[in-house]
């Protein structure tokens, strides 16, 4: 038995441990020590990966000038909600502050993207890009008070297996909002092709 913790994909982080634990058995097991078919064998792909932006997901780029980036935390209804923390002002050198996860996903496909976050006074429009194009609708993040909101639809996209960029920009704000904010805990991309 081999147990892995606390690492994302290739175990390259400074706190990874490994444990490897051999069970001995005092006569010979009486089970059978063929193998299963092939097919029995196969590995099965996440239908569904939970990227944690507040954790260690990668950020390939974020805002040039004029935004900050943070890690935080608060309590709804008794539960700590970390999240990681855009507040931006006025426009960035190329136009919309933005920022970008690189997300490794175990197989290529069709994607469902959506996202985990705090709605606010002072939250921002957010929209998904591809190659400097939108896709998918802007979502708006305002709201009167600060709650959290899962599941929020984004876009439909073909992703690779592996690393892909995620680029947001935070294309405008509601008019009742009293900022240029994005408060991101998770980036859902779920298959939707199989």
């Amino acid at each position: 038995m081999q147990t892995i913790e606390h690492a994302p994909t290739a175990n390259d982080l400074l706190n990874d441990y490994c444990a490897v634990t051999y069970l001995y058995s005092r006569n010979r097991p009486t089970c059978e020590f063929t193998l299963p078919s092939l097919a029995e064998r196969r590995v099965i792909d996440l239908k569904r990966v939970v990227f944690a932006t507040w954790w260690n997901v990668p950020i390939d780029a974020f805002s040039f000038k004029d935004a900050t980036l943070t890690k935080n935390g608060e309590k709804y209804d008794g539960k700590d909600v970390r999240y990681i923390s855009l507040r931006a002002e006025g426009d960035d050198w190329f136009g919309h502050h933005f920022i970008c996860f690189v997300c490794e996903l175990p197989a290529a496909g069709k994607y469902k993207v959506s996202i985990d976050a705090i709605k606010g006074p002072a939250q921002a429009k957010v929209q998904l890009f591809r190659d400097e194009a939108p896709v998918g609708q802007a979502v708006d993040l305002y709201a009167a008070e600060r709650k959290p909101v899962l599941g929020e639809y984004v876009a439909t996209l073909d992703l690779v297996e592996g690393p892909n960029k995620l680029l947001f920009k935070l294309v405008g704000k509601n008019e009742q909002s009293q900022g240029m904010g994005l408060d991101l805990t998770n980036i859902i991309c779920e298959r939707v092709d199989k």
